[in-house]
């Protein structure tokens, strides 16, 4: 009997056969693999905005269904779950339906600079499901980076005209002053670059304040409100005034180590307070070539004493509190008055080899750009008012490129790469808790979250032009002098949504638009 039905059966109609169909009822027993997802499952972010995100991908394979019955569906969670298809399907959020044969789609609707976690599933025609690569991104605009608006002013002594522009700062009325390094003074514009007058001495018409258009020798001073090479200023408000703070640098006058405080008024709208320090030395009352006043939220005054590599702390009014640093004696750490007296450099952990700026948040951190050691320091301010070391981040000859935990790295290192960096002179956090660093000898500026992680840079390509460049688009950045290219750029700050550089080499202030 067993061969009389293997006869008939070959005997047979075809049309009588039943013959194996993938989309039939069985075939979920017969499909036993979920589809692949393509390029090892890499997805692509785009088009950054406020409130959206485009995703892009390669499409996905499968062992039974056709490639273009495959189905795709977004999901997106501010939790970093969204690694498994479970977890996925748990904990994110879709972003619309289940779409055939498509390899792109926008997430909207989503938070203004906010952390997403986006993943992406895709299924077959059995229903099994594949998964993506976890990846992350912000709802930032500004890793569109930005665009070239205005620049003003050029080389020379007379109103305008920088002999290398340094430090940067807005006053609450918009007001914008300007320390104008080998010129030994502070101009005054407005935030469109409208020259407004300048403050320092003048070689024929003495010290203060000169009107537009009265005097054209500006000349350094080490007298009360006379400057030799000033640097970075910084404010401290009161209501629509506020005071100024300039540190000398002074090459040029041996006794001009000072942080000089300068009132902001309307007649004349800016003249001298008090001075700090003067003779150069190392001990708690005195500086070594100035480079940053810093103030923070509780008006502690913080000045980088870049010559004798520590960070000194004072109340407004002047008091000495205590310093970070490395000492000769005492080790590395906080040093309270009178309890340490013989700075040096170092590369440790805490350790400076020249500052050539600090910056403040509003959480409670102070960052130090270690001009020498090529690295940018956090730093925590603590309840008592002295500083922890937080780690660092830049380039490490042994352990790479990146953000380095207390303990992990001893060997920082110049380079050209996305967040490596040749003399930091420069640093600025803004309101979002973006910091932006001045990366001088590369000509370029580039910008970062406070928690080292490299967002994008601005300035000139070699070989891809000047641009805003995300990570891995670029990276042999060098000087020129058009319109948003860079030469020696000195400081950064952001007022009213646009970013102004101070460009050093070629004595101008360029303006730019966030995109």
């Amino acid at each position: 009997m067993k061969y009389l039905a293997v006869l008939l059966f070959a005997f047979l109609p075809l049309s009588c056969i039943p013959l194996y169909n993938p989309f039939t009822s069985d075939t979920y027993m017969k499909d036993k693999d979920a589809p692949d997802p393509g390029n090892s499952g890499l997805l692509s972010i785009s088009n950054v905005q406020k409130n959206s995100i485009s995703v892009s991908w390669t499409k996905a394979g499968d062992d039974l269904s056709p490639r273009e019955a495959l189905q795709y569906r977004l999901f997106y969670s501010e939790l970093p779950l969204l690694n498994t298809v479970s977890l996925v399907l748990a904990n994110g959020t879709p972003a619309g339906n289940w779409t055939t044969d498509i390899d792109q789609s926008q997430i909207e609707g989503l938070t203004e600079n906010t952390k997403y976690y986006i993943n992406l599933l895709v299924k077959d025609t059995s229903g099994r499901t594949g998964i993506y690569e976890m990846t992350d991104t912000d709802t930032d605009y500004d890793r569109l980076g930005y665009t070239f608006e205005f620049s003003f002013g050029s080389g020379g002594m007379g109103d305008n005209q920088y002999d290398l522009t340094s430090g940067i700062v807005f006053d609450s009325d918009g007001n914008m002053y300007i320390t104008d390094f080998y010129n030994h003074r502070i101009e005054k514009l407005t935030a469109s670059g409208s020259f407004l007058g300048w403050y320092g001495k003048d070689s024929s018409k003495g010290t203060g304040w000169h009107e537009p258009g009265t005097a054209a020798n500006p000349v350094p001073g080490s007298g009360d409100g006379e400057f030799s090479e000033p640097l970075h200023v910084s404010i401290a408000m009161a209501g629509t005034t506020g005071v100024l703070f300039v540190p000398s640098w002074s090459n040029s006058e041996s006794d001009n180590h000072s942080v000089q405080k300068i009132t902001i008024g309307s007649t004349p709208p800016l003249s001298f307070m008090e001075k700090w320090g003067g003779v150069e030395g190392s001990d708690d009352t005195h500086f070594s070539f100035l480079t940053s006043v810093k103030i923070d939220k509780d008006n502690n005054v913080w000045i980088a004493d870049n010559g004798n590599h520590r960070i000194k702390k004072y109340s407004v009014s002047g008091t000495f509190l205590g310093w970070w640093g490395k000492d000769n004696t005492a080790g590395t750490g906080w040093h309270s008055p009178g309890t340490a007296t013989s700075p040096v450099s170092g590369s440790g952990d805490g350790e400076f080899n020249y500052i050539g700026d600090i910056a403040l948040d509003n959480y409670g951190y102070l960052y130090a750009a270690d001009y020498t050691n090529n690295r940018i320091e956090k730093f925590l301010i603590q309840a008592d008012g002295s500083l922890a070391f937080k780690g660092w981040w830049g380039k490490d000859g042994t352990s790479g490129t990146g953000w380095h935990d207390p303990g992990t790295a001893s060997n920082p290192a110049a380079g050209t790469g996305d967040g490596e960096f040749n003399v930091p002179v420069c640093i600025y956090v803004d309101n979002l808790h973006y910091l932006y660093e001045v990366d001088q000898n590369n000509h370029r500026v580039q910008k970062f979250r406070t928690n080292g992680t490299f967002i994008g840079w601005y300035g000139k390509d070699s070989s891809k032009g000047i641009g805003w460049y995300l990570p891995g688009e670029a990276n042999t950045p060098v000087s020129g002098t058009e319109n948003g290219a860079f030469t020696k750029p000195r400081d950064i700050t952001v007022y009213e949504g646009k970013v102004y550089v101070t460009d050093g080499g070629n004595n101008r202030i360029q303006v730019f638009n966030k995109n």
